[in-house]
């Protein structure tokens, strides 16, 4: 029985994984990305690349990324452009979207506490005597303001995007097809 159990640990030891040191690719033609560039680009002519400091944001699918140049189309059926890849200061990917649930809940209810506040100020509460009870209101408006701006934040999404880089660095490990053995190549 100890033969079949350690025939099994060494099968998927040896089991081919992709380590974690090897992300997988993070660029695939045709995603959205966010491009973060030094150089202001219209109508696919590189304007200027001023050393300001400023930086150029263009959204859009991705093309393809050759060695010195980056193709991205902004808007559907129109023509790819390049950015320079020198002047590229960051690349984002999309990954997919977020509520704002948390954020609609706080602000809802601080607004629902000053809404009730002020309601209940107008109000006149007769029990035992007649009077103003806007503490009532804050309390009553504020679980309602929280609930409801929960909801709102919650129904309203935003895009989140993931910084990759745009490095092509890595080792890759190949088989050599004329002889026994294998390559080892190294990018920088």
């Amino acid at each position: 029985m100890s033969r079949v159990f350690a025939s099994i640990v060494l099968a998927l030891l040896l089991a081919p994984t992709t380590s974690a040191a090897q992300p997988p690719r993070e660029l695939v033609q045709g995603q959205r990305i966010r491009v973060q560039s030094r150089c202001d680009i219209l109508k696919a002519q590189v304007l200027r690349c001023p050393d300001t400091g400023y930086l150029w944001t263009y959204d859009g699918q991705l093309g393809a990324f050759e060695g010195d140049s980056l193709r991205i189309r902004t808007e559907s059926g129109q023509p790819e452009f390049a950015i320079p890849a020198r002047s590229i200061t960051g690349v984002s990917v999309l990954d997919g979207s977020r509520g704002h649930l948390w954020a609609g809940a706080g602000l809802g209810l601080i607004s629902g506490a000053v809404l009730g506040f002020a309601i209940g100020s107008m109000i006149e509460f007769c029990i035992f005597s007649c009077s103003a009870v806007p503490e009532l209101g804050a309390i009553i408006g504020a679980p309602a303001g929280f609930l409801l701006g929960g909801l709102i934040g919650a129904a309203i999404r935003s895009d989140r995007w993931r910084l990759v880089s745009v490095d092509a660095h890595g080792i890759r490990v190949a088989p050599r097809l004329d002889t026994p053995g294998f390559t080892v190549s190294l990018t920088f």
